[in-house]
């Protein structure tokens, strides 16, 4: 569809994030976006991050 086209390249997402959106509407009765969960990094993350820092000599 032309509209859902126009909608993805408005907002810089692909036509498929645009379908989704509508797919969630439609079964939600909703239209606000959904609340995205936030990412946090472990302890255990972040040490294996140190040490590969500093197996690359920074």
């Amino acid at each position: 569809m032309r509209h859902v086209r126009a909608v993805a390249e408005t907002v810089g997402v692909s036509e498929r994030t645009v379908w989704r959106w509508l797919e969630q509407a439609k079964a939600t009765g909703r239209a606000e976006a959904p609340v995205r969960q936030g990412y946090a990094v472990s302890d255990e993350v972040w040490e294996l991050l140190g040490e590969a820092g500093a197996m690359s000599g920074s």
